[in-house]
């Protein structure tokens, strides 16, 4: 078992590992399920399927998932319910925009791993237009693609997740609900603990539309 950490050095040492290592792993699975290694194996798809089956997409399919803000779009065409967000747009008018549906608000990634290699979080939470013009400008420095987003108010334990396993064809091969226990950091962070939950209803009908809409397969 080997265990990397999640930044840009060590996922191409992983790379070099899965190059070096060819011919005598010829044929294994490699399913990634974290962004950072998904991304790397997507974007050198062509140097390892021939050695490794994997499902991951190749990176002109899996770009429009990964990135947020495409994702966010594809969804509410696909009837799934998102937050209201603001991209694009300057620190004057995201600050206008956050006073109008009421603070606090997020600042959250289009791409999670370059903006957590900076501050080491999955999102920014803000409690005033003065913090806001600071952190986006902080954001601004670091060359990072963010969102601004209200925030959906509840504990951890009304965090959700639908779980999938798709085949080329389109077909659910499995699937399962979990429920988040808690998280690190608090409120915007990894669900370190987790539990399995019954299946929910409504989760997965929406988490099989928005897959569908996606022409996604593999493990969701």
């Amino acid at each position: 078992k080997i265990v990397l950490e999640q930044s840009g050095c060590q996922q191409e040492a992983l790379l070099e590992l899965l190059g070096e290592r060819s011919d005598e792993w010829a044929g294994a699975c490699l399913l990634p399920t974290t962004d950072p290694f998904v991304q790397i194996v997507s974007k050198n798809l062509n140097k390892l399927k021939d050695s490794y089956l994997t499902p991951v997409l190749p990176w002109k399919d899996l770009f429009p998932i990964v990135n947020k803000v495409e994702l966010y779009a594809r969804a509410r065409d696909a009837g799934v319910p998102t937050p209201n967000t603001l991209h694009g747009a300057s620190v004057e008018s995201a600050a206008s925009w956050s006073e109008a549906i009421r603070y606090h608000v997020i600042i959250k990634p289009s791409q999670t791993p370059e903006f957590f290699a900076v501050f080491q979080c999955k999102a920014l939470e803000v409690n005033s237009s003065s913090e806001l013009r600071q952190k986006l400008a902080e954001v601004g420095r670091n060359n990072l693609d963010v969102m601004v987003s209200e925030i959906i108010p509840g504990l951890p334990c009304n965090l959700k997740a639908y779980r999938s396993y798709i085949d080329r064809n389109g077909r659910v091969l499995a699937e399962m609900c979990s429920e988040k226990v808690r998280c690190h950091p608090p409120k915007y962070g990894v669900g370190i603990v987790q539990k399995t939950v019954p299946l929910d209803a409504e989760l997965c009908r929406l988490g099989r539309n928005l897959l569908a809409a996606l022409d996604f397969s593999g493990y969701s």
